[in-house]
């Protein structure tokens, strides 16, 4: 065994060495450098495809800043030129209203009926750009037009009735003097056309010309946003792209391969609002293509807009796998390069290392014959060397000392044996007087219930330890009456047993010499106050009963209330007085009080080992199942009833350790004798 402490280190060298050798240290030298190369590689990899992604990313933003220009630019034209030509044709429309004007105030002066004045009407449409005439009254009713026929429609001011054609009421009053309408969808056939209006030269009245705007449409159409993302999306360059106004009112979309118009989801909306609101681009790459999101400026820098697009995934897939194929290339060189280096050092550090273990092995064993094989690597200027020259100065220390520790343990051994054998002796005698001591103690409690006519007793006590702090007692008074005493010292153990003993005495002795419950007590309390340099004190309940007319005088110095089992199966605590533990302070008061007893009542005393009797789980038996039993009890014979509860207590604690001294005391009165 000495060898075995004194060379721990040796030895707990030589059983690890199967473990943690195994694959030998030239093995798990490679092993570590390959996985600190694989990693190198794995994170070079990581870099490179992290940077091709970078670029691709600043690319495709520079690509789309591009296409934020010229959508910015298409933007420009497709809303200004149609305008322009817009205006430049309510120009001429408003010439020949103005014309009309003054043709139809002079024909109707030189008398031509209204077929005439609507025939002149048609041939001015067919010579011109004008589809429709509307020539009215002062009240608004059109009662000249061209070219229809049978159409009695009269204009109203109110733009809830005709939203289109009420904003030509004001010609009527003389409060406007041309009114040219932007081209919007009629609402009797939903076409696109232009209207222009102006007074009556002659009376009050409106003149309206007005022209389809398919060729207007057209040219929007021809010059427009949707036009221009139609071609960008046709080339290939983009798989979708979505065009928005500042309002997010959508100016056009196209998606590659759809022949319906896509919308946006709610997720691209608010992106889009986010750009428009900061101005700053945001780039998010898909599984299946890339996501810009492009704020769309005007020459002046002020944002109309913004945009969407989707690029195909295929060039950065193409050049991240390129990447990772040469940063991949480079991993294997740098592996192989690394794998050989690294074995080379293996090999350095592994074999003197495997030398010393071995050595090691047969020196943990106490064979040092083997330590010249360390002669060579001991000769290294290195780090090994220095370990190897440690190690040799070490085993030869190692195998001087353990001769010393041989004869030492020996010595040691013996001596041990020697205490050991006194040590049990004196153990021995230690318990032989505990257990006398116990009996002493168990020896000065009554054994039995004083014997008094119609009424018995009984009493147990079970301590924790070898000596206990817990005492019952049963003083028979001259005058015919019984004191029953149920007490429990603090702590347990020696001392506790001999402060029972002292408080027991003393009581014993009182009881006999004082008027009641309450001055027995105050006495017992300055007496054991006088003789308690140990600071302890003892909860005592003292109960005088008389045996002739039931009843029962009582004091309790903070004890555990007793229980009362009427004759009928009624169960009750016995009221309390209020007091304090004898030892804690002199000059005390005491309370008394009294109960009567009928005949067939058992009256049970215990002490806080039994409510506080605890199971494996640390339940409490508790006051609740103390009161239960006492009210199923069917035979009400003090020891029939305290040997039950001593049972229930060791069945519901289960093998748990005892925690505290149990005592229990029970008096049954019969009732009064018969005359």
């Amino acid at each position: 065994m000495h060898k075995i402490v004194n060379l721990s280190f040796i030895g707990d060298a030589t059983q690890k060495q199967d473990a943690s050798l195994r694959m030998g240290l030239r093995v798990r030298a490679l092993l570590f450098i390959s996985i600190f190369l694989a990693l190198a590689i794995g994170i070079t990899v990581a870099a490179m495809s992290w940077n091709a992604r970078t670029i691709v990313i600043e690319q495709v933003e520079r690509d789309v800043e591009v296409l934020s220009r010229v959508l910015s630019q298409s933007i420009s034209i497709s809303q200004q030129l149609p305008d322009q030509v817009e205006e430049v044709l309510g120009q001429g429309m408003q010439a020949t209203a103005t014309a009309l004007s003054h043709f139809v105030a002079a024909a109707e002066q030189a008398g031509r009926s209204p077929d005439q004045i609507k025939a002149s009407l048609k041939r001015v449409i067919a010579s011109s750009m004008i589809a429709e005439i509307w020539i009215t009254d002062s009240k608004g009713r059109a009662y000249l037009n061209a070219p229809l026929e049978g159409i009695d429609f009269t204009f109203n001011p109110d733009p809830r009735v005709q939203a289109q054609a009420s904003a030509f009421w004001p010609l009527l009053d003389g409060q406007t003097s041309v009114i040219n309408q932007p081209m919007m969808r009629r609402e009797i056939d939903n076409k696109h056309f232009k209207y222009v209006g102006v007074p009556g030269v002659d009376k009050p009245r409106i003149v309206q010309v007005g022209t389809p705007g398919q060729s207007l449409q057209a040219l929007r159409d021809e010059v427009g946003v949707q036009k221009l993302v139609r071609v960008l999306v046709a080339s290939g360059a983009l798989k979708a792209i979505h065009v928005v106004q500042k309002d997010m009112a959508e100016l056009a979309s196209e998606v590659a391969g759809s022949d319906n118009r896509a919308s946006l989801d709610n997720k691209q909306k608010e992106v889009l609002r986010d750009v428009i609101a900061t101005g700053k681009s945001r780039t998010e790459i898909k599984a299946k293509h890339i996501e810009v999101f492009q704020n769309i400026r005007d020459e002046f820098d002020t944002s109309i807009g913004a945009f969407v697009v989707q690029l195909p995934r295929q060039g950065l897939d193409d050049l991240l796998t390129e990447q990772a194929l040469a940063a991949l290339a480079i991993g294997i060189v740098i592996f192989l390069i690394g794998g050989m280096v690294s074995l080379s050092f293996a090999d350095r550090i592994a074999k003197p290392i495997g030398t010393m273990t071995q050595v090691a092995g047969q020196v943990g064993q106490g064979d040092f014959g083997r330590l010249e094989q360390l002669e060579r690597t001991s000769e290294r200027t290195d780090e090994i060397g220095e370990l190897a020259r440690v190690f040799k100065t070490m085993a030869n220390e190692v195998r001087h000392r353990e001769r010393v520790l041989d004869d030492l343990v020996s010595q040691r051994t013996r001596e041990l044996a020697d205490k050991n054998l006194a040590l049990s002796d004196a153990q021995a005698l230690i318990t032989e007087e505990l257990d006398l001591a116990r009996r002493l103690q168990l020896a000065i409690l009554p054994e039995h219930f004083p014997a008094i006519e119609r009424c018995s007793g009984y009493a147990r006590m079970l301590p924790a330890t070898q000596m206990g702090g817990d005492f019952y007692d049963f003083v028979a008074l001259p005058d015919g009456r019984v004191a029953m005493v149920m007490a429990d010292v603090s702590g347990k153990g020696v001392t506790a047993a001999f402060f029972m003993a002292v408080a027991r005495t003393s009581i014993n002795s009182l009881v006999r010499q004082s008027a009641s419950v309450s001055q027995c007590l105050a006495l017992a309390n300055d007496e054991l106050c006088r003789q308690n340099p140990l600071d302890l004190f003892v909860t005592v309940f003292l109960a005088i009963f008389d045996p002739v007319t039931g009843r029962m005088d009582y004091a309790n110095g903070g004890h555990n209330p007793p229980l009362i089992r009427h004759a009928d199966g009624r169960t009750g605590w016995l009221e309390p007085t209020g007091d304090m533990a004898l030892g804690v302070m002199s000059d005390m008061p005491f309370s008394s009080a009294s109960v009567q007893l009928e005949p067939g009542d058992l009256f049970l005393a215990y002490t806080d080992g039994v409510t506080e009797a605890f199971n494996a789980l640390l339940e409490a038996y508790g006051e609740q199942r103390l009161l239960d039993l006492l009210c199923l009890a069917k035979d009400p014979a003090p020891a029939t009833v305290v040997e039950q509860l001593f049972s229930e207590v060791a069945s519901f604690a289960d093998g748990a350790p005892q925690s505290d001294d149990i005592t229990v005391a029970a008096l049954f009165w019969e009732g009064q004798a018969s005359s």
